[in-house]
């Protein structure tokens, strides 16, 4: 199989994005481009809303695309992406993608990430950073992907760890590939769908998702392919009651 690789690597600058309120008028948001780049869709006196987009090919072997996500005090993020992102063959470096998330009081971030798509004979190592203020939250929506439609899966690890005010909420770290499609692990399923909800105090009565005991919820779904393994109505149901409590 063609792999894909670049001469230079991407990310050597990190992605910004931040909120922060003002004395008066709408918030500022702060973007600034590395691999990936931000764009306005609109604000208000209390948040934002911004898309995230490729800046060029990714991903390739041996890039490294860095993001760093502010909310400040008593602000809102929204971040959508409109376009996945295809981590590709390569027999060179695994390519990296690291996100840190600092939320800070009565701040809130909510993100719609794209699927995020392992290639056949990719290697990606992926984390998630998440601290939150006493009072934050975040409500996170990811679908991972291994391999494009008919190949097998690619390798992906990913890792995220979560703390509110300095305690941890969520440490886990997920080792997916072709070792982990036997039974009594993935099986024959190559989605994973998950929503995080990392507002205070949360609590599900799903029995499919899991209650996290410092306060906060996971839901997960498997499948064979994404359509089978949508969240979407939770996700969209979470959306609006943390809009309700704005």
């Amino acid at each position: 199989m063609p792999t894909a690789t670049r001469d230079v690597t991407v990310g050597a600058l990190t992605t910004g994005i931040s909120v922060t309120r003002t004395a008066s008028g709408p918030v500022a948001v702060g973007l600034r481009h590395g691999g990936l780049r931000g764009q306005l869709l609109g604000r208000d006196r209390t948040g934002g809303r911004v898309a995230l987009l490729a800046a060029q090919a990714l991903l390739l072997g041996g890039d490294q695309v860095r993001l760093d996500v502010r909310v400040g005090t008593g602000c809102r993020l929204e971040i959508t992406e409109p376009a996945g992102t295809v981590a590709y063959a390569t027999d060179e470096a695994a390519a990296g993608w690291h996100t840190t998330i600092d939320v800070e009081p009565g701040g809130l971030l909510v993100w719609h990430t794209a699927p995020f798509v392992v290639s056949e004979q990719a290697r990606v190592h992926r984390s998630t950073t998440v601290l939150l203020a006493p009072d934050a939250g975040c409500l996170l929506r990811e679908t991972l992907v291994l391999g494009r439609s008919g190949e097998g899966p690619g390798r992906l690890t990913t890792t995220t760890y979560a703390a509110r005010h300095g305690s941890p909420v969520l440490v886990e770290t997920l080792d997916l590939g072709p070792v982990s499609q036997v039974p009594g692990m993935l099986g024959a399923n190559r989605v994973l769908d998950q929503v995080t909800d990392l507002r205070p105090g949360r609590v599900s009565d799903d029995p499919a998702a899991f209650n996290l005991a410092a306060g906060g919820v996971v839901h997960r779904r498997l499948a064979p392919a994404a359509h089978l393994a949508s969240l979407e109505s939770t996700w969209q149901e979470l959306v609006r009651s943390s809009a309700a409590a704005d």
